[in-house]
């Protein structure tokens, strides 16, 4: 099984950056979506029961963006406190994570799926302004059968 991850710009371009999380101001507080794109390799593989995860990896312990609250909509983590993520399909229609905090797309990829990442950062998730790169401890997982 194979998946391609891609980031759109809103005019239907590629973003080459291979920094996920770009452009996010977590010290003054700010709500991003980044478009991504979910697509079967050239192979004619058709990913089934694809499901994503994010993660965030720290001293060599992972801790898994999980619900907050009962809807299951909203992922956290206890590593970024001020920091709320959630997932749109192309209708608005949000994707529900189970308690582990994964989420099943789709039964069988066969096109590419474009889904929206939403990030809502509360002012001072940073203590202090970061130059640089930030969140590079968190990973998307993509998996499937």
């Amino acid at each position: 099984m194979k998946v391609i991850l891609s980031k759109k710009n809103p005019d239907g371009s590629y973003d080459t950056s291979r920094f996920l999380f770009d452009g996010i101001d977590m010290y003054h507080g700010d709500l991003v979506s980044k478009i991504l794109e979910l697509a079967p390799a050239d192979d004619g593989s058709r990913p089934r029961k694809v499901k994503i995860q994010l993660v965030c990896k720290q001293d060599g312990i992972d801790y898994e963006f999980v619900p907050i609250d009962d809807d299951g909509f909203h992922l956290k983590t206890t590593q970024y406190p001020g920091l709320t993520i959630w997932f749109e399909d192309n209708s608005g229609v949000k994707y529900r994570a189970d308690r582990n905090g994964i989420i099943s797309l789709i039964n069988e990829l066969t096109t590419p799926l474009t889904l929206k990442m939403w990030v809502k950062a509360e002012p001072y998730t940073l203590p202090k302004l970061v130059e640089g790169v930030v969140l590079s401890d968190i990973s998307f997982i993509v998996w499937g059968i």
